[in-house]
């Protein structure tokens, strides 16, 4: 470009320099004047020399300029991507790492949950001897009800249901028995270490003599044979019996729960009252409750709702002892009232 314009300025001055002066009126170079035509001719190819040289130099540029950018472009298409690859690399291993992490923490997270669950802190304190004293406990509420209704049939006890009795012998017998253990409650019927004759003993004492029954041919007493004054004395007899029932099947309750009597091929270790002795020592602030309430806050989540579980199928045992007892009394209640009545 400045080449060109120093060609353009040096024809222009070399245009004006070959006019001649006008001097005074002095005469003018016609353009058909050999020598400005020279002048012109070289000064025109002067100036084309200089625009095909500048066009060829821009023609030059340009390609220079050309192969400089495809180069830059090639370059750049490279090195992005390198960088791509180096991204998606790096991704790939970010995730594959991310993924060993959530798998190793989830195996982490599902041998911590099977440990809560199932292994020390999963299970509630003393698993294995508190499940047997529980199954004991079970037994042994349910020898005490088995043994409570079969004391009410028993053969030592005089006034039982059905039988025949004969109250001067019984008369004779509890003479001869009569002793301090016989006439103390807390001697016979409540201490578990007293015998069963003691006990009926004392029953027999408790709920006085029988009435005098007859039997009616080979019926029984319940027959309506025989004479009539023998047939209402039974009945007289029966009527007390279902009155005295009551009060025979509670007795028994009281004595297979304080002695742990067994029923049938059903037995129990431990008496029903140790059973409820234990239950307020360890969860009523008796002497293992400290012990137990330390080993409970070691406990997870599973550990607890177990042992809450187990308390409360305590409760219900317990429970169901006390409405049992209740409907008993209800029953003695409603014996008396109808004892009343009847006279």
């Amino acid at each position: 470009m400045k080449t060109l314009l120093r060609t353009s300025l040096l024809g222009t001055l070399l245009a004006f320099s070959a006019m001649p002066a006008l001097a005074g009126g002095g005469a003018v170079c016609s353009v058909f004047d050999p020598t400005w035509q020279n002048q012109h001719s070289s000064t025109q190819t002067a100036i084309q020399t200089a625009v095909d040289a500048y066009s060829a130099a821009v023609a030059r540029e340009n390609a220079q300029t050309a192969r400089d950018v495809t180069s830059a472009i090639r370059v750049l298409t490279a090195q992005r991507a390198v960088t791509d690859n180096q991204i998606a690399t790096t991704d790939l291993k970010a995730n594959e790492a991310n993924a060993s992490a959530v798998s190793a923490n989830m195996a982490r997270l599902a041998v911590a949950r099977a440990y809560e669950t199932y292994g020390e802190a999963g299970q509630p304190p003393d698993n294995c001897a508190v499940v047997a004293r529980l199954s004991d406990f079970s037994q042994s509420v349910t020898v005490a009800s088995a043994a409570a209704r079969d004391f009410v049939t028993d053969e030592g006890i005089d006034v039982r249901p059905g039988g025949t009795p004969n109250v001067d012998e019984i008369i004779r017998r509890r003479i001869a028995d009569a002793s301090e253990v016989t006439l103390n409650v807390r001697e016979s019927l409540l201490n578990p270490n007293a015998s069963d004759e003691d006990v009926q003993a004392f029953i027999n004492n408790l709920t006085g003599l029988p009435l005098q029954k007859f039997a009616l041919g080979e019926g029984g007493a319940s027959a309506s044979a025989g004479g009539a004054a023998q047939a209402t004395q039974n009945l007289f007899a029966a009527r007390l019996e279902a009155f005295q029932s009551p009060a025979l099947v509670s007795l028994g309750h009281i004595r297979s729960i304080r002695a742990g009597v067994s029923a049938g091929p059903e037995s129990s270790s431990a008496e029903v009252h140790e059973h409820l002795e234990w239950m307020l020592s360890r969860y009523g602030g008796g002497s293992e409750y400290e012990q137990w309430a330390a080993s409970m806050v070691t406990k997870s989540e599973p550990g607890i709702l177990k042992e809450i579980a187990r308390i409360r199928s305590l409760a219900m045992t317990v429970r169901q002892l006390r409405e049992e007892s209740t409907d008993r009394m209800t029953v003695l209640v409603g014996t008396l009232v109808a004892g009343e009545s009847a006279q």
